[in-house]
């Protein structure tokens, strides 16, 4: 999996970047009712690595892509997203 994060974050030019990095910013993601299984796999597999994200509800990809661009948040990307 791969992580849209802002530019300007620490964790976009780190040399070995962890999920803990991301602590300060929202997850971007789809509602919980859109997938409960996989939002709750999600929540809970950033918690095993660290991280206590808010989630930041978002409804489309320009949404997602629009809250990690400013700087509030970071998103989870798949090999086949378009963003």
């Amino acid at each position: 999996r791969s992580f849209l994060v802002p530019a300007d974050h620490p964790v976009a030019k780190a040399k070995k970047p962890t999920v803990r990095m991301l602590d300060g910013l929202a997850c971007a993601h789809a509602p919980r009712a859109t997938n409960p299984p996989a939002f709750d796999l999600l929540i809970d597999t950033l918690h095993v690595r660290g991280l206590d994200p808010v989630v930041l509800p978002t409804h489309s990809a320009g949404e997602l892509v629009a809250a990690v661009a400013c700087g509030e948040a970071f998103a989870l990307a798949t090999g086949t997203s378009q963003v």
